[in-house]
């Protein structure tokens, strides 16, 4: 999102990181994009929100 403080790169290394490690990660589903922000600022390892619900919901 656009508060975080790590770019793309480092998100995609803690990713790759954390499946190394066997880690669970827990990607709540968003049925919109203001949900998605409440998951991220809630501090879940990530979300998942289909491209339909973000092209019917703008």
């Amino acid at each position: 999102m656009h508060f975080t403080k790590k770019n793309a790169g480092e998100k995609r290394k803690d990713f790759v990181n954390n499946l190394k490690e066997k880690k669970l990660l827990r990607f709540p589903g968003a049925y919109n994009p203001l949900c998605a922000k409440l998951i991220a600022e809630i501090g879940f390892d990530g979300v998942y929100i289909s491209g339909g619900v973000m092209s019917n919901d703008l």
